[in-house]
């Protein structure tokens, strides 16, 4: 996916929809769904699996009564939509997702964490200490300091994962994913 944080960040910076990232949790839930409202996210193009770098963002659905938060939640199901086209993809190579791990500053979302186990009908599993680039070093470098004698052994530094299971109705699962793939397909004309 070529936008996900950079998403949050367009909102917050660019579009003045947020005041903080943190914001995109609040008012996601503060809506009962996203009435309507489905968002693209092709702001530098589409990335995988459909490779359109040609494409452009779009919102569609919009009604007078569409919020701020709609807009917002719209944006925020999109990230968990492109995780399923992948994982579509993944499967007709034979390569089937049984649950996903996520994490980066994005995941401490627990809105968002639980959409994606929502819309993938899988085990999302974050962990504890969500920066793991961090973490990798520090595992590394205890290895290397003689702290642990083999990388093996340095995972004894991870943390526990939280989970989050599928909790979503399937008939609400299929109304998004046909909702997304109604706006795929107009935005190719």
């Amino acid at each position: 996916m070529f936008v996900a944080g950079s998403l949050v960040k367009w909102m917050r910076d660019l579009v003045g929809l947020v005041e903080t990232a943190a914001d995109t949790e609040a008012l996601a839930r503060s809506v009962t769904d996203n009435g309507g409202v489905y968002f693209l996210p092709a702001l530098t193009g589409l990335g995988a699996p459909h490779w359109r770098p040609d494409a452009t963002g779009v919102i569609t659905g919009l009604r007078l009564g569409t919020s701020r938060a709609h807009i917002v939640r719209a944006a925020m199901e999109s990230l968990a939509h492109q995780c399923h086209d992948l994982m579509r993809a993944f499967a007709g190579d034979g390569a089937a997702w049984k649950s996903l791990r996520i994490d980066g500053g994005m995941s401490v979302n627990d809105w968002i964490a639980q959409d994606l186990a929502d819309m993938l009908g899988l085990i999302v599993e974050r962990p504890a200490d969500v920066e793991t680039t961090a973490l990798g070093a520090a595992m590394l470098a205890s290895v290397g300091a003689g702290l642990f004698p083999s990388l093996d052994q340095a995972l004894a530094m991870r943390s526990h994962y939280v989970r989050f299971a599928p909790a979503m109705a399937e008939c609400d699962r299929r109304r998004r994913l046909g909702g997304w793939e109604r706006l795929l397909a107009c935005s190719r004309h």
